[in-house]
């Protein structure tokens, strides 16, 4: 009797143990290694572990605008994405997923979707981080440039044009590599190689890929740039010490890239490629020192002195302390910009100690908003993108400036979606 009741308990017991081995197999639970988006490890030419992207200089902790948060469809885990019964990504979830990868080039974002351009992929994802499609290169991607409708990218050979499904739309061998590069209306392309001396701007009809214009070359007249949103026009930080912002314009009808004027102060004001664009088209910028620059102010023409371009217009005026500085700004057009501050001069970083991640009215520059960031990892370079009429903001933490041609430097990079720092 007692031999029959202890059979059928272990009877009961290897019945439940297969019943709960199935189930488990129903529920997973994902971490960031589940959706990792790093490539494999491959040696360029110079021998190093990878391609390196656009320059600027390095020695001032820089960074501009780009992230994500990822995740996946898990309704017990806070750090997932929740998916609706009909499969659509519920966008109430707070704690999206952390995404990690590898050198990063540039990270764009629409209404609905984020672009990781990394060093031999693209990836589409929704906000809440899970995967759409996916784009592959065969060569190291250098530069990118998303105006809403197209992605441009540039390798070390050639240009190529995708739409937002990232099917190839054109392509083009290139002249010299691209080390930097935008989308400018009319949907051409210009791009510039990573020298300094007697450096040369290309032009490029984007839907096409036909070349349109070479400019002049020019010497000294910054390394790094980005496009000036909703301007026939580019703004450039040269590398040298002290350095300068420096403006061109493209000529609507002769498509070529010509050069305007430097920013007065030569020194006086810290230019790094992390700032922020200011209005829609973007009138100001904010530099990483926190002063407002007004782009064209009067007589920001060639060959006027003093130069009337990136004159003062102000201070954001938001650190806490003398010893906080500013590590990443995102792009404005609605009055509002969100700041990354560190609260410890140096070294610069989110985790020895927590940095602020502030939403600022530009208006009264008062805060409207603000939280404690930290991230895991000594990270030196920051980028913020907001989520347009959400209130939510994208952080990207990286090892390595998406401006540096350096290769000194962690390749690794973190980024989160921050739905709300209220």
């Amino acid at each position: 009797m007692h031999y029959l009741a202890h059979r059928s308990r272990m009877t009961v017991c290897l019945i439940g143990v297969v019943l709960l081995t199935w189930l488990s197999g129903c529920y997973r639970s994902w971490s960031p290694d589940d959706i990792e988006m790093n490539d494999d490890s491959e040696t360029d030419a110079s021998g190093d572990a990878d391609s390196d992207v656009d320059g600027d200089s390095d020695s001032d902790g820089d960074g501009d605008g780009d992230g994500d948060g990822d995740g996946d469809s898990d309704a017990d885990s806070d750090a997932d994405t929740d998916a609706d019964s009909d499969g659509d990504t519920d966008d109430d979830e707070t704690d999206p997923l952390v995404v990690t990868g590898d050198w990063l080039v540039r990270v764009f974002a629409d209404e609905n979707n984020l672009y990781f351009i990394e060093k031999r992929r693209i990836l589409k994802t929704s906000w809440m981080g899970q995967p759409v499609t996916e784009w592959h290169s065969e060569r190291l991607l250098r530069c990118a440039d998303f105006n809403g409708n197209i992605l441009t990218i540039a390798d070390e050979a050639t240009m190529k044009t995708l739409d937002t499904d990232l099917n190839l739309i054109a392509e083009n061998q290139l002249l010299e590599p691209c080390h930097s590069c935008a989308l400018v209306s009319g949907e051409r392309f210009v791009c510039a190689p990573p020298n300094t001396w007697e450096r040369v701007f290309y032009t490029f009809d984007a839907q096409s890929g036909e070349l349109l214009a070479r400019s002049d070359s020019y010497t000294y007249r910054g390394s790094s740039f980005r496009g000036q949103i909703g301007v026939d026009a580019i703004v450039a930080v040269s590398n040298l010490i002290p350095s300068d912002f420096h403006y061109y314009r493209i000529d609507p009808q002769t498509n070529v890239v010509r050069y305007v004027n430097e920013s007065p102060y030569h020194g006086g004001v810290g230019a790094t490629m992390a700032f922020g664009y200011i209005g829609s088209p973007a009138h100001s910028l904010v530099t990483q020192g926190g002063q407002i620059l007004k782009i064209e102010g009067e007589d920001c023409e060639n060959g006027a002195y003093p130069s009337g371009c990136f004159v003062k217009n102000g201070n954001l005026g938001t650190l806490p302390t003398d010893s906080a500085v500013y590590l990443a700004f995102s792009d404005s057009d609605q009055g509002e910009i969100f700041s990354l501050v560190s609260t410890v001069s140096y070294p610069y970083g989110c985790d020895a100690a927590p940095c602020i991640l502030q939403l600022v009215d530009l208006e009264s520059n008062d805060i409207i908003e603000q939280m404690e960031f930290r991230v895991d990892d000594e990270f030196e370079y920051f980028y913020l993108i907001a989520r347009p009429g959400s209130g939510g903001v994208l952080v990207i933490s990286s090892g390595r400036s998406i401006h540096s041609i350096s290769s000194n430097h962690k390749p690794n990079y973190s980024a989160v979606y921050v739905p709300s720092i209220g």
